[in-house]
C-alpha cells in the first residue's frame, strides 16, 4: 500500500487460506465509479492456471485464463471494461496447475484517502453428500384399512 501524507502506511491482513483446487466465487466486487476489484494469486509451489469467470447482474459472462509463475504472485484488474458493474467472480484452477493461492482487494477512492478491503477465496461448498435412495413407493401409499 502507499504511505500516507504523514509518512505511516496501512496495511491488510487476512486469513490464510488452502490453495483453490475445485472452484473459488467471489459472490460480490464492483468496478468503475471509484471501484476497482483486484485478484492477488501466488503460485509458490509451482507454476498455476487459474480459470476466471465473471458475470454480471445482467447476465454476461466474460472469462480469462491466467498464468502464474513458479514462486510468482500477480495481481490482475477483475471485471468487466472501464464501465462500472457490480459482478460475481468464479476462479478455477485448471488441471495440471500447481498450487495456487488467492484473494480479491477491493478498493474505494474517496476525497479522505483509498479505503480496501481483502476477501481470501478457498473452494465453494458446491457439493453435497445424498443418501442412497431405493425405488420403493410403500412410504407413499397409505396402509391398508
Amino acid at each position: 500500500m502507499k504511505p500516507r501524507r504523514d509518512g505511516s502506511t496501512d496495511y491488510a491482513w487476512s486469513a490464510a487460506t488452502p490453495a483453490i483446487s475445485t472452484v473459488a466465487v467471489e459472490p460480490v466486487s464492483r468496478r468503475g465509479n471509484g471501484f476497482n476489484a483486484i485478484l492477488i494469486a501466488s503460485a509458490p509451489q509451482g507454476a498455476g492456471q487459474l480459470e476466471l469467470t465473471y458475470t454480471s447482474l445482467g447476465g454476461a459472462v466474460r472469462k480469462r485464463v491466467i498464468a502464474v509463475g513458479a514462486g510468482r504472485t500477480v495481481s490482475v484488474a477483475m471485471g468487466f471494461g472501464l464501465g462500472s458493474a457490480w459482478f460475481t467472480t468464479s476462479v478455477r484452477a485448471l488441471p495440471g496447475s500447481g498450487p495456487v493461492y488467492a484473494g480479491r482487494l477491493q478498493t474505494l477512492k474517496t476525497t479522505r484517502g483509498a479505503l480496501f478491503t481483502i476477501s481470501p477465496l478457498r473452494d465453494a461448498r458446491i457439493n453435497v453428500d445424498v443418501p442412497q435412495a431405493l425405488p420403493d413407493l410403500s412410504a407413499a401409499v397409505p396402509s391398508a384399512f
